[in-house]
Parts: structure tokens; C-alpha cells; sequence
């Protein structure tokens, strides 16, 4: 059970922090610097972001990430050496994140192809 306080504490904490410095920065100050998240999605797979599309992917990316961090943050919980922990937690949010940015990815663009055609 504490193991799931521990994953919505560490969840909510980044999900939180990433709102206050990334979402509301980006979307606020009206930049040209996106965060690098999204310029994964933009050089990757072609998506223009207009601000309805930039919104919900700052969501669905910060969302992501507070979950995979989380999810992280949780399995390392279990190992005591500090070695171990910084290695396996590598090994895990790397390849979460390049699944979730991959599906985020195809979700936005299959979105604009529906624009286009509406």
C-alpha cells in the first residue's frame, strides 16, 4: 500500500512541478522555445502545432512522464544500493519514454490527418 502512496506522491510531485515550469511557461509567454519533448514530436513525425494541438500535447507529455517517473520511482524503491538504483532506473525510463513519446507521436498525427480531411 505504500508503494502506491509512493507512486501518486512522486506522480502528483512532478506532474505539479512540470506544470508550473513547462506548461504554463510555454503556453503563457507565447515563445518560440518549445520544450524538447515537443520538439521530438514536431522533427519526428511532422506535426505543426497550433495552439489547440500544442496544449494537449504539453498534457499528454507531462502526464507521460510524471507516470513513467513515477512508475520509476516505485521499482527503484525496492534496492537499497544507490549504484543499483541510478542503473536500473536508466534502463527503465529510457525506453518508457521512447514507447510513450512514439504513441503520443502516432495519436497527434493520426489527430491532424483528421483535421486536415474535416
Amino acid at each position: 500500500m505504500e508503494q502506491l502512496y509512493l507512486f501518486f506522491g512522486a506522480a502528483g510531485l512532478i506532474f505539479v512541478i512540470s506544470y508550473i515550469f513547462i506548461i504554463r511557461k510555454t503556453l503563457n509567454l507565447k515563445n518560440k522555445k518549445l520544450p524538447a519533448e515537443i520538439e521530438f514530436l514536431k522533427g519526428k513525425y511532422k506535426i505543426i502545432f497550433e495552439p489547440k494541438n500544442l496544449k494537449k500535447a504539453l498534457y499528454l507529455t507531462t502526464i507521460s512522464n510524471s507516470v513513467i517517473l513515477g512508475t520509476a520511482v516505485v521499482i527503484v524503491s525496492f534496492f537499497n544500493n544507490k549504484f543499483i538504483q541510478l542503473g536500473l532506473a536508466f534502463v527503465i525510463i529510457f525506453p518508457l519514454l521512447l514507447l510513450a513519446y512514439t504513441s503520443i507521436g502516432k495519436h497527434l498525427a493520426k489527430g491532424m490527418k483528421k483535421d486536415v480531411q474535416s
